[in-house]
């Protein structure tokens, strides 16, 4: 009978300790293939194991380095009284295991996290959740395998239940937010709200940087790359800022609270003098307004200075960014052109300063618009520090079809512009 064949073999086979690395390969190439497919090699085999191959395929090994074909060993099998014997159930009686290709057990794996996902979408449902785009952000994760998938699955590989935790505790963050975005609430709050451990958000933990990735697919933002983009997101997202190092320079625009004019900042206005704002002052700042319905925003603080001085009247409205742009200016900016206001952007003519100008451009297409960023004004303003071809990748990326003009000429001349060259002009515009 077979079955009795199957036994005497497999006692065969365990009886001589000279196959058990044979058996190893057998095994492994039967996972990666699914049949008999590819070679078996020992590049040390011992004298033992040359003999006993040579005992079942019937040919000559006499050196360390031993190879032949997995087929070939099946039809030695055929040649001898195992005739019936199949390798696989041979392999997976040798080693006293149900034995599954590597594709098999990949396929059960994905389905077994498929279930897991389903789970959670199952979770929402019961607990009420009805926010489409985190139900959105659940099949994403699923189907695309990014947005903090990998976050999730660095947990899941240890302990499923946790992961399920997770995910949970996430969803319930988001929706909490939502339900509360009047009010804003400090992460440590948000933390302890929903899972009792007020750390529980915190960037540093795995936790508070899958969250980072809900909250981005939620507001269809990309996720936040430092530390000025995750406050962005932060506010956005109805976190209260727990950061005052997040600030912007302003002059002549009014701020309004949900009572009206904000006094403090009015009486930096009457006395024409300029003022900061950071992120906890924006918290609760509803509406900003330009005097004239236009801002000139310029990224250098001696630039600013001067134009402050020279151009200091009070239906003039002016921003200082100091350098790369922080989420207290890109609030700032977004309150003004949510009423309409023209806004013009001026910044230094290189590949960090050109950088700038696109992405903020972009951010409110048509309201925000490149102030002296033209070949004449790159010509007036060129200075003799020459630029890194590191740097000048950078203007790869500019997609503002007028700043890709001024990119291709920095590329052509290697050299490095400044806006202080060009103050004269600016304080003109300003002045009409």
């Amino acid at each position: 009978m077979k079955h009795d064949q199957l036994a005497d073999c497999i006692k065969y086979f365990k009886g001589n300790s000279a196959y058990k690395r044979v058996f190893d390969k057998l095994r492994h190439q039967w996972k990666k293939y699914g049949r008999n497919a590819g070679w078996i090699q020992l590049h040390d085999a011992t004298e033992p194991e040359q003999a006993a191959l040579r005992a079942i395929l019937g040919r000559d090994f006499s050196s360390a380095n031993v190879r032949f074909r997995m087929s070939e060993f099946q039809m030695a099998l055929q040649e001898t009284k195992y005739d019936d014997v199949e390798i696989p159930e041979l392999i997976a009686g040798y080693f006293g295991e149900l034995l599954v290709t590597n594709k098999k057990k990949q396929m059960v794996l994905e389905e077994q996290k498929a279930v897991f996902f389903a789970v959670i979408k199952e979770y929402l449902a019961l607990e009420k959740i009805d926010m489409e785009s985190l139900a959105d952000w659940i099949d994403y994760l699923t189907v695309e395998k990014t947005a903090g998938y990998i976050l999730v699955m660095s947990v899941y590989k240890k302990n499923k239940k946790q992961a399920q935790c997770l995910l949970e505790n996430v969803c319930q963050a988001v929706l909490c937010l939502e339900q509360h975005k009047d009010e804003r609430l400090r992460l440590a709050v948000l933390s302890a709200k929903i899972t009792a451990n007020p750390h529980y958000f915190d960037r540093g933990q795995i936790a508070g940087r899958l969250l980072l990735y809900a909250l981005s697919y939620v507001n269809k933002t990309e996720y936040p790359k430092n530390a000025e983009r995750v406050l962005e997101l932060y506010f956005l997202s109805g976190i209260r800022p727990d950061d005052i190092s997040s600030f912007t320079t302003a002059y002549g625009i009014h701020l309004y609270t949900k009572k009206g004019l904000h006094p403090a900042y009015e009486g930096f206005i009457r006395e024409n003098e300029i003022y900061m704002v950071n992120l906890s002052g924006l918290e609760h700042i509803v509406q900003a307004i330009a005097p004239q319905g236009r801002v000139f925003i310029v990224e250098n603080q001696m630039v600013f200075s001067v134009l402050c001085e020279k151009v200091m009247r009070k239906d003039t409205a002016l921003i200082c960014t100091s350098g790369q742009m922080k989420t207290a200016s890109l609030i700032l900016i977004d309150l003004l052109c949510q009423t309409g206001c023209e806004i013009y952007y001026s910044g230094d003519f290189d590949p960090e300063g050109i950088q700038i100008a696109d992405r903020i451009i972009k951010r409110h297409s048509g309201q925000i618009h490149p102030w002296h960023f033209t070949i004449e004004d790159y010509a007036a303003c060129r200075s003799q520090e020459k630029l890194s071809v590191e740097r000048l990748k950078k203007l790869d990326k500019i997609e503002n079809p007028g700043l890709q003009k001024i990119a291709k000429e920095i590329r052509c001349y290697k050299l490095a512009g400044y806006q202080e060259m060009i103050v004269d002009k600016l304080i003109k515009d300003i002045e009409m």
